[in-house]
């Protein structure tokens, strides 16, 4: 089990399977007038976005984690992914090296590219994993970018030669099957629940297999 604190938690119990967003720097969405930043154009630049798939893709091949769904869109990233060493260090290598070539490529060496922290959320079952999945590789459809996510370029979903197919239900990667953390009993933990313990938190949500849920 891997934890680490900046201004987000992130507990990840070994061999959960993560749901992992980032995003530009600069990039979130302001309450007061829903204006985002001159940061937004940098990831339809087709060479950024190309950079960040290859990295994306590449961490699957070095061991880091096995990948299941992922998306690069205008202004942030969403990933599924098991990772097989501690999350906070993967996230370091994908956005240090990313954010290395794109400054780069912008000729902006050292500026600030991805926001400092990233949201990652377990998930614990096949169901949830499922709802994931469909939620990162229709995300370019949602935001009206594209009719169908076989058009987004820049996805696990995608029809352009050249870009691996590492869904879960893809047969061109076979060897992408999720499983999910059992605990003692054979269930799956509980939403919500904290460390050592079967029980759940007072906020848990998601449906579970313990008996206190």
């Amino acid at each position: 089990m891997s934890f680490t604190r900046r201004r987000l938690p992130h507990w990840v119990p070994d061999g959960a399977i993560v749901f992992v967003t980032w995003r530009l720097a600069g990039s979130w969405r302001k309450a007061d007038d829903q204006k985002r930043s001159s940061a937004l154009p940098c990831l339809l630049n087709p060479e950024i976005a190309g950079i960040v798939a290859d990295t994306i893709q590449y961490g699957e091949t070095k061991e880091s984690y096995d990948l299941f769904a992922w998306v690069i869109m205008p202004d942030h990233v969403h990933m599924i992914i098991q990772p097989k060493v501690p999350l906070a260090g993967i996230m370091r290598w994908l956005k240090g090296r990313t954010a290395r070539q794109a400054n780069r490529l912008l000729r902006q060496t050292g500026a600030p590219f991805w926001q400092e922290e990233s949201f990652d959320h377990w998930i614990r079952t096949e169901e949830e994993f499922s709802d994931l999945e469909t939620y990162v590789e229709n995300n370019p459809v949602k935001r009206g970018l594209v009719e169908s996510p076989e058009k987004w370029l820049w996805s696990s979903r995608s029809s352009t030669p050249g870009i691996r197919h590492c869904s879960a239900s893809s047969p061109a990667c076979p060897a992408a099957t999720p499983s999910f953390p059992r605990d003692s009993a054979g269930s799956a933990p509980c939403a919500g629940s904290t460390p050592g313990s079967a029980r759940p938190s007072a906020t848990a949500a998601l449906p579970c297999a313990c008996r206190s849920c």
